[in-house]
């Protein structure tokens, strides 16, 4: 990174972002639904929980009673797995905008280079379930959303500083990172998930920020397949017409 992509492998890359985002928001609904049951508090629970369950316990090799979670564990782990590879595609993408400030264009190249770190972090988080490798999952929990807020903050930076992109698409970076912070701040020092009033603000506030993540990255992706479209270089009296982005 930074390498060549044509304009067709970048609309094509943006859109997998936009359906990877998609895919992930409907295939872990559908392992809630799946979901045999059960959680901490509430063993013999039939069906799960949203305000107790965590989504790790869709991705449990077994339910908190030991039987077979095998549906909802490949549904949250093909879900994993879809929206971090569509994440990728976006950080290849990317960097490719940037063209005019070099300060801005490396500032994105880092971001998407951090950005890649936290897509395989998401990955792994499904290929390692909570009851069998508790503490590695934890681990990946961590460096995911530690690397995407990294990834976020040079992102504003950089698009700030590149005139051609956009503005508004730092903002939203902007009003999401301030939103993960609060996740995190939750995550590290919040209140212990040992109490129920604990458990109840870490497992809603986890749920609120992957969600908000995934579609804060999904509107990135269709955003910057737009200014695709309206970058054109469109043939006049067949002269080569320059468009430019401006800021808005």
């Amino acid at each position: 990174m930074p390498v060549y992509i044509d304009t067709k492998t970048k609309k094509a890359f943006l859109l997998t972002t936009f359906i990877g985002s998609l895919l992930f928001l409907i295939l872990t609904i559908i392992a809630m639904i799946v979901y045999p049951g059960g959680t901490f508090n509430d063993p013999t629970a039939t069906s799960y929980n949203f305000l107790e369950n965590y989504f790790s316990d869709l991705g449990r090799a077994q339910t908190f009673l030991g039987d077979s979670n095998i549906v909802s564990r490949i549904l949250f782990t093909c879900a994993l797995t879809t929206v971090a590879v569509s994440l990728m595609f976006y950080f290849i993408t990317l960097p490719s905008f940037f063209k005019e400030n070099k300060v801005a264009k490396w500032f994105i190249i880092i971001g998407s280079i951090n950005g890649f770190l936290a897509a395989i972090a998401y990955a792994l988080i499904g290929f390692l379930p909570y009851d069998l490798y508790g503490k590695l999952h934890t681990n990946m929990v961590y460096v995911a959303f530690s690397a995407s807020i990294l990834t976020l903050i040079v992102y504003i930076v950089g698009i700030f500083l590149e005139k051609s992109y956009p503005n508004a698409y730092a903002w939203a970076y902007v009003i999401f990172t301030l939103a993960l912070a609060s996740y995190l701040y939750i995550l590290y020092a919040g209140p212990s998930s040992g109490t129920d009033l604990g458990r109840l603000i870490q497992v809603v506030g986890q749920k609120v920020i992957v969600y908000t993540e995934i579609i804060s990255f999904a509107i990135q992706g269709l955003g910057a397949w737009f200014l695709l479209r309206k970058s054109k270089t469109p043939v006049i009296n067949g002269e080569l017409l320059k468009v430019e982005i401006t800021k808005e």
